[in-house]
């Protein structure tokens, strides 16, 4: 989530400010000068720990590697 978060934050910054492109912009829910949003780390903090499982179980099925456990 924070890599994502930084990411878009960085490149809102240069491609939205900097170079005045205006590709996307937040101005209903204002993050970061308009660059991100709230909602949109959620979405990001949910999609990782769901990518982070199915990498987990892809890599236990298809390629022989340790069972995965959690705590």
């Amino acid at each position: 989530m924070l890599i994502a978060t930084v990411g878009e934050a960085i490149t809102g910054l240069i491609v939205n400010v900097w170079l005045g492109l205006n590709v996307w912009h937040y101005n209903i829910m204002p993050f970061l000068w308009g660059q991100c949003s709230v909602p949109f780390m959620v979405a990001w903090f949910i999609l990782a720990g769901v990518c982070i499982l199915l990498d987990d179980i892809i890599r236990w099925k298809w390629f022989g590697e340790e069972e995965p456990r959690y705590n």
